[in-house]
């Protein structure tokens, strides 16, 4: 799930993979860029630094704030309040390079991140979703386009990608269901 962080968990035989510490499947805080940004974790150079929506709106902030991107004035309307990564990638797409900057190491990084848990995985299901996958089209195709190109071809045998049916509240309702 790529939202305001990224989030993911590993099912297997029908039950949730904790791991010894309880994090199993922590996606969102592999390394991407040792010693990159600051992760809301406290950590540095996590993929939720680059890639997970609250932060790709502050690297699309700070790239207005520095005058960089006549295109993300335009449609922030001089109002940095009203950013989101759909304008980020609203941008990208209207040729802006900065913008598509942030935007494609993004979505490569997540791409490259998913291929690999693929590979290592072997899942038989990738679920995708979250409310960056699902309102900017332009990072979940390259995230499906790095998965073929990038985990290995016995991998992704018989893998089936679907999207998350309950959307935005299938976090919520699934740990509802794990409580209960």
């Amino acid at each position: 799930f790529v939202g305001s962080g990224v989030g993911s968990a590993i099912i297997a035989d029908g039950r949730l993979v904790q791991g010894g510490g309880g994090v199993a499947g922590e996606l969102g805080h592999i390394k991407v860029v040792p010693g990159g940004r600051l992760c809301g974790c406290g950590e540095h150079g996590c993929l939720e630094a680059y890639a997970g929506g609250h932060n790709l709106i502050a690297q699309t902030k700070e790239l207005l704030a520095s005058g960089g991107s006549r295109v993300l004035e335009t449609l922030a309307h001089d109002d940095p309040d009203t950013i989101t990564p759909v304008t980020l990638e609203t941008a990208a797409e209207a040729g802006d390079a900065k913008a598509k900057e942030i935007h494609d190491r993004a979505a490569r990084f997540l791409a490259l991140a998913v291929a690999n848990y693929v590979t290592v995985l072997n899942p038989s299901r990738l679920v995708l979703g979250g409310g960056v996958l699902t309102h900017c089209p332009g990072i979940k195709r390259q995230v499906l386009d790095g998965v073929q190109q990038w985990s290995s071809r016995v991998s992704r045998e018989g893998l089936l990608i679907a999207d998350a049916e309950l959307g935005d509240d299938s976090g919520i309702i699934g740990a509802a269901l794990l409580v209960k």
